[in-house]
């Protein structure tokens, strides 16, 4: 369903979240990443709201009790995860963009200031974005990956990327699974830019895992998500 009013205000509450922390860090003299991530998640918080998104969560105190540094991990099957991540988790973490994005007006400084991972598709890139997720995690950093390296089209999982695994060896970290059950109904890929369909979204938490094996934890992570989406997919798709 086309929906531009809710569009329209998502981008006056962007617009202004934006303009009110750049005032606010430069008067209050309190600049740093922690402080602007604060208002990131109110940012969150409010574009959840604008967009009708009722979220079921299971197994949040994992996330909320699990100590840094953690890398976690989720299926991507919606421009919404991310959002979704970020209001749950409640705390500062990188993520990685497309370097392509830090050069858009607003967007760009947004993700500057959130200390923003750049990635190029260019494999020569250095320091590359597996070094830079290191380098972060070494900081006690927690980071935000969606492994299987693209936002998916459907109920199938691709199989994930080593970048996660690879930091979490060499940076002595731990992996966190997330599941995203419904996203893609509220907002997808496959339906035209301002398509929005409101309702539920169900988010659960596993347990985290001290450098895992990324194809057994592959494993063990496609079985888990196939039973949520058994269970909570068919509720989502009609909410």
């Amino acid at each position: 369903m086309i929906n531009i009013g809710r569009w329209l205000v998502y981008w006056l509450w962007t617009i202004l979240m934006f303009r009110i922390s750049a005032l606010y860090l430069v008067f209050s003299g309190e600049e740093s990443w922690p402080q602007y991530w604060k208002h990131v998640r109110v940012w969150a918080w409010g574009s959840l709201k604008i967009f009708g998104i009722k979220l079921e969560v299971i197994g949040h105190e994992k996330g909320l009790n699990s100590a840094s540094p953690t890398i976690f991990i989720s299926n991507h099957r919606s421009w919404l995860d991310q959002i979704i991540i970020i209001y749950l988790l409640k705390r500062p973490m990188h993520v990685y963009s497309k370097r392509a994005y830090f050069k858009i007006p607003v967007l760009g400084w947004a993700l500057k200031k959130t200390l923003t991972i750049p990635v190029d598709r260019d494999t020569s890139q250095r320091p590359s974005p597996v070094e830079m997720g290191v380098y972060r995690v070494r900081q006690e950093h927690d980071l935000l990956i969606f492994p299987e390296g693209t936002r998916g089209t459907g109920e199938t999982l691709m199989r994930f990327k080593n970048g996660a695994f690879q930091i979490a060896k060499d940076g002595h970290a731990k992996v966190q699974a997330m599941h995203i059950i419904g996203a893609e109904y509220r907002l997808s890929k496959l339906k035209p830019l301002l398509s929005l369909s409101p309702g539920k979204v169900v988010v659960i938490f596993e347990d985290p895992v001290a450098e895992p094996n990324r194809e057994a934890f592959f494993e063990k992570y496609a079985k888990a998500h196939e039973e949520a989406w058994l269970k909570f997919g068919p509720s989502c798709r009609i909410s």
